[in-house]
């Protein structure tokens, strides 16, 4: 369902490594105080390799979408 969705809108999508999520719930959380869950998290460092690649641009608006808390990660970032 995800690829027919990305393939209908002509969007794209792209893999993070997990130390680049895991540093971005860390930087999300000092930045605006949201402990968010790494899959959320993913979004900042996956939005970098788009604006480096050019996909998207500095004129462009985004938003980006938490939909978890890094509460039940608890155990990994401790």
């Amino acid at each position: 369902m995800i690829l027919d969705a990305i393939r209908a809108s002509s969007g794209t999508a792209l893999a993070v490594s997990d130390d680049e999520l895991i540093a971005a719930t860390r930087e999300i959380g000092a930045a605006e105080g949201i402990f968010c869950a790494p899959e959320g998290a993913a979004c900042l460092p996956a939005l970098r390799h788009l604006q480096a690649s050019g996909l998207v641009t500095a004129n462009q608006r985004v938003v980006l979408f938490n939909t978890g808390s890094g509460v039940k990660y608890l155990e990994c970032f401790s």
